[in-house]
């Protein structure tokens, strides 16, 4: 009946009575039944609040997951410390799919929507900075099905807290590229805020509509007869971290841009913008080519793709004119 799209609000008290069954397939299908409607009847929900912390210790991941999505659905403010423990138990889970559930439960607990004001409130705001210390256990998970849904939770209960990104930064350079494409835009557009606030601009000597230089000019510096034994790697190494000017970039700096540039090649057009977005601001203006040929290859997809891709690339012009010469070609 709920897949028909009918409401079978009015069967809630009967559902409920069966999330004590020992049959794994119908307790699924009564949890299922309970995220959908747990909201709506917060109030039958918490009779069956013992039966949700019994199944937190459950053998099966996906009941312990189901155990707590239910939980942290319920609306209710009285019931805020037992969720909150929950997702401390949860959070420490051997299970990824666990810790990734309680991840996702830290944004529902800390804020709610409220269906007849519009707008989000805290459940209890006494209970930030308890959230924000599972928020800074999370980050440290080493998982990639983890780091996402942590990043999540970070940006909506402590965004303000760049302190808990400056330990785990080059973690999440190195596992951007292996977490999921929903989980890269959140990393991504994380590091974006991270390097703006914490790495020296490397345009910043540059006026904006400076001509574009040619790093050929740059491999011809060292000749061909000299007494540069070094390895072509390090060499290129090197040039990358300098910009066109000159400029050390900071290890960091240049770790950040090396690890987001194989993104470009993303099939996601998101992963893609939030990519061409961090280098706007943060990369040399050489690597910036990169990232418009990018733009250019993902207008290929729908019409709202297009619009967006086509507003980034004009905000790049009007912010560089230099680069209307580029893209015009390319379009």
């Amino acid at each position: 009946m709920i897949s028909l799209g009918r409401d079978c609000s009015s069967f809630f008290p009967d559902v409920v009575k069966n999330v004590v069954g020992e049959s794994l397939e119908v307790k699924k299908l009564v949890y299922t039944y309970l995220v959908h409607y747990s909201e709506s009847q917060s109030d039958i929900a918490l009779l069956s609040i013992n039966a949700f912390q019994k199944d937190l210790s459950d053998s099966n991941q996906l009941i312990r997951s189901l155990a707590l999505r239910v939980m942290t659905n319920i609306r209710v403010s009285i019931i805020v410390q037992l969720q909150v423990m929950a997702i401390r138990k949860c959070m420490r889970d051997s299970s990824p799919y666990v810790r990734k559930a309680a991840a996702h439960a830290v944004p529902k607990v800390f804020r709610c929507r409220c269906p007849i004001l519009l707008w989000t409130c805290s459940l209890d705001p006494e209970q930030k900075d308890a959230l924000s210390e599972i928020v800074e256990i999370l980050l440290q998970d080493n998982s990639t099905a983890v780091i996402g849904s942590a990043i999540a939770a970070f940006c909506e209960v402590c965004p303000e807290r760049i302190d808990l990104i400056h330990p785990i930064f080059r973690k999440l350079c190195r596992m951007c590229a292996d977490t999921d494409e929903w989980g890269q835009v959140l990393i991504i557009n994380t590091l974006y805020r991270y390097g703006r606030s914490q790495f020296v601009d490397p345009n910043k000597d540059e006026p904006k509509d400076a001509p574009e230089k040619k790093k050929k000019q740059k491999k011809k510096s060292s000749a061909f007869y000299s007494d540069d034994e070094r390895s072509p790697s390090e060499s290129e190494q090197e040039e990358s971290e300098d910009d066109d000017y000159g400029h050390q970039l900071d290890p960091d700096h240049s770790m950040l841009l090396s690890c987001t540039e194989p993104l470009l090649r993303s099939r996601n057009s998101a992963v893609v913008v939030a990519v061409a977005t961090l280098f706007h601001y943060l990369a040399p203006r050489a690597w910036m080519l990169k990232a418009g040929k990018s733009l250019v290859r993902i207008m290929k997809g729908s019409r709202e793709v297009q619009f967006a891709v086509l507003s980034n690339i004009a905000t790049l012009v009007l912010h560089r004119k230099v680069w209307s010469r580029f893209y015009w070609p390319l379009i």
